[in-house]
């Protein structure tokens, strides 16, 4: 395990933004809620750095986004699997606590398309186990436990999402400050495609969400026509379900986010950020840590392993 000490710039919590889409009519109204409820979601994730090895820490930089969780009494760090891919090319770094970022000891496990099946890998995720010390030092709310999560959540015509995470330019660390992190993460919050459209993408709703994101038609807190970064370094960030809006006195009960899915893909053409489900994850992690429940029952991924 290597630490690096670093400063991190004091920056607004996060960049808010929600579409202007034709379906989503009650949006603005809501943006209080969510001013209120990202920069608390938003600590639960993680900006991830990469380091090539033999290059020194004032080269870091920043490729993806994760996010800390508990389940059967372990913690574990998730993201993408393809985030992990940098892996054969130098070590991953990952902000703890403080003004500290560390590589995770121990292994990543990745999914990857099985045998019988081959292709590419649309589940995409990977997850490592933290030491117990490492895990002590994380603060309470930065950790999302089952209490935070819904596996069984299904996307309707008035159900939003919020996706948290950490746009790589955004953060990209300063050749000449590389001690001073840009803080600079960013809440989207928008519908689900409908799932007639899911084909289209190589997906089903039974594993995946398809969140609209249309980057030229979008707004920020204040109501004000922004354009949002380009989402690379956003895969491994948490979806959340935000709320189901049926009118627009909705906005004004509370919401009570909870964690669905894993974001993996961006597809631009289709203006859709493509997220595996929660379900998907926590059927590896008991399969992984205590056996399937059905032996016979065929992988729709393998789990191997990276150092």
């Amino acid at each position: 395990m290597h630490r690096i000490a670093v400063r991190r710039r004091l920056v607004h919590f996060g960049l808010i933004v929600c579409s202007t889409s034709p379906r989503n009519p009650v949006v603005v109204a809501s943006e209080d809620a969510v001013a209120r409820l990202a920069p608390v979601l938003l600590r639960t994730t993680r900006p991830i750095y990469v380091i090539e090895r033999g290059r020194p820490e004032s080269e870091m930089k920043a490729l993806g986004s994760g996010f800390f969780i508990r389940y059967f009494g372990r913690t574990m760090f998730v993201t993408a699997s393809h985030v992990t891919n940098e892996l054969a090319v130098g070590d991953l770094y990952v902000p703890t606590v403080g003004s500290v970022i560390e590589s995770i000891p121990g292994r990543f496990y990745h999914t990857k398309a099985p045998a019988e099946t081959p292709g590419d890998d649309r589940v995409d995720l990977a997850f490592i186990e933290l030491p117990e010390e490492m895990a002590a030092k994380l603060p309470v709310d930065n950790v999302l436990t089952s209490a935070d999560w819904d596996e069984k959540n299904r996307s309707g015509p008035n159900s939003h999402y919020l996706l948290c995470g950490w746009p790589a330019k955004r953060n990209q660390p300063s050749f000449r400050n590389h001690k001073s992190l840009p803080r600079a993460p960013i809440s989207y919050r928008d519908l689900c495609l409908p799932t007639s459209e899911y084909g289209a993408l190589g997906i089903s709703p039974g594993t995946h969400y398809a969140l609209h994101f249309d980057q030229k038609k979008a707004l920020d807190a204040s109501g004000r026509r922004i354009q949002p970064p380009e989402l690379y370094g956003v895969s491994g960030s948490p979806l959340f379900f935000f709320h189901r809006y049926q009118s627009v006195l909705d906005p004004l009960t509370i919401p009570i986010p909870k964690l669905v899915g894993v974001a993996i893909e961006c597809h631009k053409r289709e203006k859709a950020v493509v997220v595996t489900r929660i379900a998907v994850l926590l059927g590896l992690l008991t399969r992984y840590f205590r056996g399937p429940v059905d032996p016979a029952q065929p992988n729709i991924v393998e789990v191997r392993t990276a150092t």
